[in-house]
């Protein structure tokens, strides 16, 4: 199943999706030959494309993106190369100023050195809109890309029985074409160190710390321009697989970040969140999460939210269903409801305090009448209220839309 048609849309970026050209998983697919090409097209229509309160005039439009995407998943012994690229076109019927073209690139290189010693490579770029209404930063009507970069590199090493350590450390970038956005314009680097415990196959406990250090270079603040924070972070998990159809997923830990300037938006407290998969046959699928977190990392990054430094908590539930009913047509489901707790600290030092809830509620089916062909559509509906609208608007917004994609290989 294509990732757009199980992945909901929070960001008006993201709704293209829908009909971008998404391949189902290189790997579930590759045979003997490590190489694809493919291509797609779909159309979608957006009921509120720039994410509007009630009461304002809301804009409907019908989007269009054809898409080429070309990749490598290949395996040299004990080591394994995956490459991926993607070109994106999208044009929208009324609101012709967003027309844009996009991109992502990711690959990542994993080895193992001997049976003790083994480590990944990673790394990933893209050039997409931005959220029109992201909640926390200004709403915008007009064309806003965003592009991000990242590396990642981690390395682990036996001790010998059931212990193992491992390190690593990461690097990001998130950049903006609007002047007005160039505030949120944030770079980081952070280090990581944990040690690990598997006392037997299907169980693993871990105890792991992370230090980051991230910069707004250009954001006005007191004293003077550019902000910097400092999060550290200290947590143990745990992944068990106690056979069956069930596994499950939990962390425990703390993190606090704090800034160089606006010390309003300090912030420390819990983080938490238990995931439980559940796979009763190979035609049923159905996850769980419940997560909590603090700051500026938290977890319900995975919902699409934007980053932002005033989400001084957020708290998410979400559900995913996937469904095969024949060999040849699936059907999948998702729910999130996220609720965050926000404060917002001018540089006068004068805060404002709210709540907002996100929902999104997701339903699609793919269909793959030959093998290198998958049909799909997908609707979704998003909303959010909120108790904090000088900076944070409610809004409603539905989408739908069809694809269609043909990879070779």
């Amino acid at each position: 199943m294509p990732a757009c048609l199980i992945r909901p849309a929070l960001r008006a970026a993201s709704l293209p999706c829908l009909f971008a050209l998404q391949l189902s998983s290189p790997t579930a697919q590759a045979e003997t030959n490590p190489y694809y090409l493919g291509v797609g097209a779909g159309l979608t229509h957006v009921s509120n494309l720039y994410r509007l309160s009630e009461g304002s005039p809301h804009s409907s439009d019908w989007v269009g993106s054809v898409s080429l995407r070309a990749g490598i998943d290949q395996t040299f012994g004990r080591q394994r190369l995956v490459l991926d690229a993607a070109l994106r076109q999208q044009r929208y019927r009324n609101n012709s100023a967003l027309d844009n073209s996009g991109y992502s690139l990711s690959g990542g290189y994993s080895w193992e050195a001997f049976e003790k010693l083994s480590g990944t490579v990673s790394g990933s770029a893209s050039r997409s809109l931005a959220a029109f209404n992201p909640g926390d930063r200004p709403s915008v009507a007009e064309r806003n890309e965003q592009r991000n970069e990242q590396l990642n590199a981690q390395v682990r090493y036996g001790l010998g029985g059931a212990w193992q350590v491992e390190g690593g450390a990461g690097w990001l970038r998130e950049r903006f074409s609007l002047a007005s956005y160039s505030p949120y314009n944030y770079r980081q680097h952070s280090s990581n160190a944990g040690l690990n415990y598997r006392p037997r196959p299907g169980l693993r406990l871990g105890l792991s710390g992370r230090l980051t250090r991230g910069s707004y270079d250009e954001r006005v603040v007191a004293g003077g321009v550019g902000e910097d924070l400092d999060r550290k972070e200290l947590g143990l998990s745990l992944d068990w697989e106690p056979g069956g159809a069930s596994s499950y997923n939990a962390r425990l830990g703390h993190a606090r970040t704090t800034y160089g300037h606006s010390e309003g938006n300090n912030i420390s407290g819990l983080t938490a969140s238990l995931q439980w998969n559940w796979q009763p046959s190979t035609k049923l699928r159905l996850s769980t999460q419940l997560a909590r977190d603090a700051g500026l990392d938290s977890s319900s990054m995975f919902s699409g939210l934007v980053r932002t430094e005033n989400n001084r908590s957020s708290s998410s539930l979400r559900f995913s269903l996937d469904y095969e009913l024949t060999a040849k047509i699936a059907l999948n489901a998702s729910l999130l409801n996220t609720r965050r707790e926000l404060r917002y600290t001018s540089n006068l030092g004068q805060a404002v305090e709210g709540h907002d809830n996100n929902r999104v509620l997701t339903l699609g089916a793919s269909w793959a009448p030959w093998r290198n062909t998958q049909l799909g559509c997908q609707y979704s509906h998003e909303e959010r209220s909120s108790a904090s609208t000088q900076f944070s608007l409610p809004y409603s917004a539905n989408a739908i839309g069809c694809s269609a994609q043909l990879m070779l290989r």
